[in-house]
């Protein structure tokens, strides 16, 4: 998974439970914003289905704050059109509820889908293996499989990912440790960075 040049500058799409984490989006759109990816995809449908689920599990946050972040992802993310009623073949190999990530995902051509959902992963790498050309489409990926893999390949500049956000800390102020543990919960190959003089 971790080849040479196979992460940067990638083009992917995110699924929503990689939207909902906000230290993992963050990262994401950090990284894009400093060109180590290209601008992710993000449509619609899975902007909804993020935006719903922090609404229902964080009652403590006032509905205006979460519209604001959901627009910040629309503003830093393309491909927000929803392919509808396009097919795609042997698409039932993908369970009917995350169709719509493999359609938007072939739709614009993404070289990886980014979700820590382990059956739709399952599910789109037998897809893949199933298609004589599945077009860009290389694999579904954890976040954490892609933080690894940008490790590997940059490590340098995904030190500046954390940096950047780092620096984004006002009120209150982080240390550069802090903010790296809040990413190693979700993303615990991101440790790796510990090694590294910052």
């Amino acid at each position: 998974m971790t080849t040479s040049n196979r992460f940067i500058g990638s083009l992917l799409l995110l699924d929503a439970d990689v939207l909902y984490p906000i230290r993992v989006c963050d990262f994401i759109l950090t990284a894009s914003s400093l060109r180590l990816l290209a601008r992710p995809v993000v449509s619609e449908q899975i902007i909804a289905e993020a935006q719903r689920n922090v609404l229902a599990d964080r009652p403590n946050l006032a509905e205006e704050q979460i519209e604001r972040r959901f627009r910040s992802v629309r503003v830093a993310t393309d491909g927000h059109d929803q392919p509808t009623g396009e097919r795609v073949d042997n698409e039932s190999i993908v369970n009917a509820k995350d169709r719509h990530v493999l359609r938007s995902a072939i739709h614009h051509g993404v070289d990886f889908v980014v979700t820590n959902d382990a059956r739709l992963r399952r599910e789109i790498a037998t897809w893949i293996d199933q298609q004589s050309e599945a077009g860009s489409l290389r694999a579904a990926i954890s976040a954490d499989e892609l933080a690894i893999g940008l490790v590997n390949e940059s490590p340098d500049e995904v030190l500046a990912v954390v940096h950047a956000m780092n620096d984004r800390f006002l009120s209150p102020t982080h240390s550069f440790n802090e903010t790296l543990a809040s990413l190693t919960r979700s993303m615990p190959s991101l440790q790796a960075l510990r090694n590294l003089p910052h």
